[in-house]
């Protein structure tokens, strides 16, 4: 991401521990596991992970968990295929080639790239706003239809499950995704959510709107790492 220089001197001024993060050479926006597993308090977590893009962090959720289960959603095909290359080992993993979705649309289209022709990529719900300023190189070249479920339909079609940890990366959709999917947040207890204090994508839910959301659903906000713009957080019921 590119941000402007006061920008930045504002994030290092409020976040200097973000600062010494960095210089350690960690990403100052992202938790590791560990950080986020301490406030999962089951042994055998169900894990959903929304956004899982080449199936990294879909590994370390199998690996900490092996007596868990991984529900890896990842809508676009291409990665879709490195999420389940990555997972072949891990039998606690279900991949689900769909995107969770706001409504009972079977399909939505996606703000999307090109996975094979580009190594810089995100995709959304929502058309890109400020992400096309602060990250030039990441094109939103493509608009792709790809399957779609509710988030509570989903939930249901596999028995309602408490869920240990939802890990939401979204790209800007993620509180209209949670909005409505009542049921779903009412059976989860530790949520590690992508955040933005203003939003990268037109309609993006600002950090102050999803800490309300959570608040309201009887979470706690235990931590963030938001150095500028966007980062992350986690909520704990």
């Amino acid at each position: 991401m590119r941000y402007g220089k006061f920008e930045i001197f504002l994030g290092a001024v409020r976040r200097p521990d973000l600062v010494v993060r960095y210089l350690r050479g960690k990403q100052p926006s992202e938790f590791d596991l560990d950080e986020v597993s301490k406030f999962v308090k089951s042994d055998s977590p169900v894990v959903l992970e929304a956004g899982a893009f080449d199936g990294r962090d879909t590994v370390l959720f199998s690996q900490k968990w092996p007596n868990g289960h991984v529900y890896a959603f990842e809508p676009l095909p291409g990665l879709a295929r490195k999420v389940r290359t990555a997972t072949q080992n891990c039998a606690n993993v279900t991949v689900i080639e769909s995107a969770l979705g706001a409504t009972d649309a079977k399909t939505l289209v996606l703000y999307s790239f090109d996975p094979i022709t580009s190594e810089h990529g995100s995709s959304s719900l929502l058309p890109p706003g400020d992400h096309l300023e602060v990250a030039p190189e990441i094109l939103f070249d493509q608009q792709i239809t790809v399957p779609s479920i509710r988030a509570d339909d989903w939930h249901s079609s596999i028995g309602a499950p408490e869920i240990g940890l939802l890990w939401l990366d979204l790209q800007g959709a993620e509180l209209m995704i949670l909005q409505n999917g009542e049921n779903l947040i009412g059976a989860t207890q530790c949520c590690h959510i992508e955040v933005s204090r203003k939003p990268l994508y037109q309609g993006g839910a600002t950090f102050k709107d999803v800490k309300k959301f959570f608040q309201s659903h009887g979470f706690q906000l235990v931590a963030t790492r938001i150095p500028v713009r966007s980062g992350n957080a986690i909520f704990v019921r």
